[in-house]
């Protein structure tokens, strides 16, 4: 995907399109919430421009989205809590994506959101498969130094995975300290034991996703 958007982000901020700058942008615009830019953060901010949204993240993930016009203020991106409060509520970002969809699919506007409904839609299909196990990516690599190996989540692209023991660059997307233990009882795991424990926990472990 190309990320427009993120170019466009760092000149108005007046920033440099390098992993430094980007990062001062990323958690900048979502509070701490994301650290780089990423596919979902790319479709929001297209949506908001197309729509003329403005979005405010809050620290544990919550995203407010609020209609801009020559009176909009601060405070009306403030989180209530309840329905019909003039803004739109989402307790995640995956979760205003996947509500967005069906407006994007009745765009009959100039821009076709054609690359933005296959992403998620895409993403639909992985959350509605609930009945199937949670994928754990295998990242552990031969340069692993121990017989064990950690199991964690990624708080920027939000992948589970085993990594070397360790490490704290995401293989995924290449984000230094990410990192949050996947599961504080099992936070390191015998890899040769691994993909067992990992189904009784209910995940299964596999080199793709």
């Amino acid at each position: 995907m190309d990320y427009r958007m993120k170019r466009e982000y760092l000149k108005n901020k007046h920033l440099n399109d390098n992993t430094e700058d980007e990062k001062v942008l990323v958690e900048d615009c979502t509070n701490n919430v994301f650290h780089r830019w990423n596919d979902q953060l790319e479709i929001l901010t297209r949506i908001c421009d197309w729509y003329c949204y403005m979005f405010r993240f809050y620290p544990d993930g919550r995203l407010v989205l609020q209609m801009m016009n020559a009176n909009t203020k601060d405070t009306d991106s403030e989180w209530r809590g309840k329905d019909d409060c003039g803004h739109l509520e989402y307790h995640s970002l995956d979760d205003a994506l996947i509500d967005w969809l069906d407006e994007l699919k009745k765009n009959e506007g100039s821009y076709k959101f054609d690359e933005e409904i296959e992403y998620i839609e895409n993403m639909k299909n992985k959350c509605d498969r609930s009945d199937e196990k949670e994928v754990v990516l295998d990242r552990v690599t031969n340069k692993n130094t121990s017989e064990c190996c950690d199991f964690v989540i990624c708080n920027n692209c939000g992948r589970l995975m085993l990594v070397n023991l360790g490490e704290d660059t995401c293989p995924e997307c290449d984000c230094k300290e990410t990192f949050s233990w996947a599961n504080e009882d099992s936070k390191e795991m015998s890899y040769e034991n691994a993909a067992d424990l990992l189904v009784k926990m209910g995940y299964i472990l596999s080199d793709t996703e």
